[in-house]
């Protein structure tokens, strides 16, 4: 027999220890079970994430308290301020969320073989979180004087003090996120983001998300300059400084930052650069005094009611609507706006119906809330201007009056009322409304930014008759771009999930010709064409073979990391092949009262679609013309292929393959 395996001695080791414990998990529960559970288990993983980031070891994580140790202050510290920053990005993104205090001491402790730690080390971590606020984080001395600079943080000493069944008093340090200056970092957090700058790390709803050196860099430069649109040469030296780069390299980036943060957290602004749209949530903060003004003080009050509200939540809020508040009643007007702007809208107001429709007819608003009873216009006067006015009819409306009766309702409306709602306004109801409302407007503001994105001259408005619409001529680049093997795929999985891996491609190639100013003009199951326009103003001037290619070789990219995303699904990968051709082409509309479409017709789209067919053979192939070749002067890679005979040509004509640089 073999004799049991003996059991080694316990271990003196000197470990940063790190504990936490949650604050009125007890009452959360009792208030809802289901949802304290939710919460506690997103805690555990932001802590999870955060600790095993910095190479931590979670010990235990029993009930409501977490249980970690570090081999170094630095990495303990780095993990708790993770923790601190999810925990303020995530502050109003949950319906019921579990604050924690973190302590952190430096000290011996003794380590069992099963990876339990025991000692001072560990009971002085715990009582040192319980000096902590909610959310906050205390250190011993000992922690304080080992951080030495190292980790971007701002100490405030507590001084010395006493805690339970610990001899002797013990020196305490509050810590906060903050730059080398020790102060705190403004503008960190952005909706579900936290950017730690001097950290170079990036959180997502609390959890780090893993960013290349290129790509954090080019994430700081454009939340450094979110206020504005950040020009492509700009960026460029920031990221590359004394380099000579291809702009292609900054669309890798570029499409890299935009599968972690979204497409619409980097706009395209065609013919000018990019910029960063999410809001800064700490702007929330800046508005606090306002709360607390006396009476005395209520127009500067009413002033702050034009400043822009964090996001906050994952609905509507979140897109950083604007509502308008219509209301004679200067205390109902305050409260209102300030109910709404605690919801996280940004709220402006005025104080009869003219005024109000002022400020609709030249200002941007996502919701009106509206009073019946007011001087110079009342509300039913602003309706009836409403419905007359074709301008302000994307503008939905909430009325809220305390006139009673049926017949007030129903005016309201048939006039293009949207919603009704009895003063005084039930809090619980006034979201409710306020949510619905807005969600069905960015769902028809969604429908027509697709409309733009494939019609754009139908999205202005009804063409007068069909096939009236006047088509024209002029050159232009024609992509034509086509998954390969479908078929394969289609036999293989589930017809929910061609679906869904055709939406996931189509919302990817569209970004990369809408960044390059183009327009796709069909859109046919595993296939896309889209045009260049060189006289269009959305394309660089004189450049539409240029940006044709650009966004060709970002379409290739983005298949590159969405197939990565597949791989760590166990899902095989997908192959594009795109054609290229440059030319004259007739544009314009085409069909019929029922159904009308946007249509490019010549040479070149047949030459395009030629193309593609020949690049079929090779994933990731791009073929392109002799006139796209020609017009690309040299900037990009090419190879010369054996001459094929293309629609518009009796003869066989030169192609090229654009050379994918590494």
């Amino acid at each position: 027999m073999n004799a049991a395996k003996e059991p080694t001695r316990p271990q003196h080791r000197l470990l940063a220890i790190l504990c936490a414990d949650g604050v009125g998990y007890s009452a959360l529960m009792a208030a809802d079970d289901r949802l304290a559970l939710q919460a506690l288990d997103a805690a555990r993983a932001r802590f999870r994430a955060s600790i095993e980031a910095e190479r931590g070891r979670v010990i235990d994580m029993a009930g409501d308290s977490v249980l970690a140790a570090f081999g170094s202050v630095a990495a303990a510290l780095r993990a708790a301020l993770a923790v601190q920053l999810a925990a303020a990005a995530s502050a109003q993104a949950a319906a019921l969320r579990l604050p924690f205090r973190i302590g952190i001491h430096l000290g011996d402790v003794i380590e069992k073989d099963d990876g339990s730690v025991y000692g001072d080390g560990v009971n002085i971590a715990a009582r040192l979180q319980t000096l902590a606020p909610p959310d906050g984080v205390v250190v011993s001395r000992t922690v304080h004087e080992a951080a030495g600079g190292r980790v971007a943080a701002r100490f405030t000493d507590l001084g010395e003090q006493a805690v339970k069944n610990i001899p002797g008093t013990v020196r305490a340090f509050a810590v906060a996120a903050g730059d080398s200056a020790g102060q705190v970092v403004p503008g960190s957090t952005f909706g579900r983001f936290a950017v730690l700058v001097a950290e170079r790390r990036l959180l997502v709803d609390g959890t780090p998300v893993a960013l290349g050196s290129r790509a954090f860099d080019l994430l700081t430069a454009l939340v450094a300059r979110r206020e504005r649109v950040v020009p492509k040469e700009e960026l460029i030296e920031v990221v590359w400084p004394g380099l000579v780069v291809e702009e292609n390299n900054l669309q890798v980036q570029i499409s890299a930052l935009r599968k972690v943060l979204g497409a619409q957290a980097i706009a395209t602004v065609p013919g000018r650069g990019y910029q960063f749209t999410v809001a800064p949530a700490a702007a929330a903060s800046e508005k606090a005094p306002a709360t607390n003004a006396p009476a005395t003080q209520a127009p500067a009050v009413e002033a702050t009611m034009q400043r822009t509200a964090p996001p906050a939540g994952t609905g509507a809020a979140a897109r950083g609507s604007r509502l308008l508040v219509a209301d004679d009643n200067k205390v109902n007007r305050l409260l209102l706006c300030r109910s709404l702007e605690l919801m996280g809208h940004s709220v402006a107001s005025a104080e009869n119906g003219r005024a109000a429709l002022e400020k609709l007819r030249h200002e941007r608003f996502d919701l009106l809330l509206l009073d019946l009873e007011m001087p110079e216009l009342d509300g039913f006067g602003l309706l009836e201007q409403r419905a007359a006015d074709p301008d302000l009819h994307a503008v939905p409306v909430i009325v809220t009056s305390s006139l009673e009766g049926v017949a007030q309702v129903a005016r309201c409306l048939e006039l293009g009322a949207d919603d009704y709602l009895h003063k005084p306004v039930n809090p619980v109801l006034l979201k409710a409304r306020v949510e619905s409302s807005l969600e069905r407007k960015h769902l028809r503001d969604r429908e027509r930014e697709l409309l733009a994105r494939l019609a754009p001259d139908l999205s202005a408005g009804p063409q007068a008759e069909p096939g009236a619409a006047p088509g024209r001529r002029t050159e232009a680049t024609i992509l034509v771009a086509r998954l390969r093997d479908l078929d394969a795929l289609v036999s293989q999985q589930a017809a929910q999930e061609t679906l869904e891996l055709l939406s996931s491609w189509t919302t990817l190639m569209l970004d990369a010709i809408e960044g390059q100013g183009g327009v796709v003009s069909q859109i046919a199951g595993d296939g896309l064409s889209a045009a260049f326009d060189a006289r269009a103003s959305s394309s660089v001037p004189g450049d539409a073979a240029g940006a044709a290619v650009r966004a060709a070789l970002e379409m290739l990219e983005l298949v590159a990391q969405f197939n990565a995303e597949r791989a760590a699904l166990g899902k095989p990968a997908i192959a594009l092949h795109v054609g290229i051709a440059g030319g004259e082409v007739v544009a314009g509309y085409a069909g019929t009262a029922r159904r009308m479409a946007y249509v490019c017709v010549g040479a070149a789209v047949e030459r395009a679609a030629r193309l593609e067919a020949l690049a079929s053979g090779q994933a990731g192939a791009v073929l392109i013309d002799s006139a796209t070749h020609a017009a690309l002067s040299g900037r990009e890679p090419t190879q010369a292929l054996p001459p094929a005979v293309l629609p518009g040509s009796p003869d066989a004509v030169p192609v090229h393959a654009l050379k994918r640089t590494a």
